[in-house]
């Protein structure tokens, strides 16, 4: 971890775990710590920014306010579950997110291994050269395949909102 202070960590948190910001892609994510924040009397060095994204995103998952699936390069070979996932969609009334025994329409698919081996595997895959949050080489990691994409639990109503 760095040598971030605790209350700049605390203002990210309440601003990723604010509704506002859920529902997006992991690299929305990523965004919260990325100039401009407006919320921190500074910003953050890339590295900062780094640790500041793994710290958030693995409070959210050990607080099960995200989920994440397998990665795609990693999909065929990782063990997985499914959930209902409602957001979205033009169901009515939403369902709150549920394990269900298949996949299909409004389904999300759930990387089922330990909180810190989901870290581990991101840490491992971030790319090492990229120095700022423009860099093509980060924007390629979000969608290539290499990242797990996540999904939002919204903390009123349970409904999974995932991309």
């Amino acid at each position: 971890m760095t040598d971030l202070d605790h209350s700049f960590l605390d203002r990210l948190y309440a601003v990723a775990s604010d509704p506002e910001h859920s529902g997006g892609w992991i690299s929305a994510l990523f965004s919260i710590v990325a100039p401009p924040t407006p919320y921190l009397p500074r910003e953050l060095s890339f590295p900062e920014q780094r640790e500041a994204f793994f710290y958030l995103l693995e409070r959210l998952l050990r607080e099960g306010k995200v989920l994440l699936t397998p990665p795609a390069l990693l999909e065929d070979h990782e063990p997985y579950y499914w959930v209902i996932a409602d957001g979205y969609s033009d169901n009515k009334p939403m369902r709150p997110v549920e394990r269900v025994p298949d996949g299909g329409p409004c389904r999300f698919r759930v990387w089922d291994v330990p909180i810190e081996k989901q870290i581990a595997y991101i840490r491992e895959t971030f790319p090492t050269s990229v120095t700022d949050d423009r860099d093509f080489e980060l924007t390629a990691y979000w969608f290539d395949g290499r990242c797990p994409w996540i999904g939002w639990i919204d903390s009123e109503t349970g409904v999974l909102w995932a991309s």
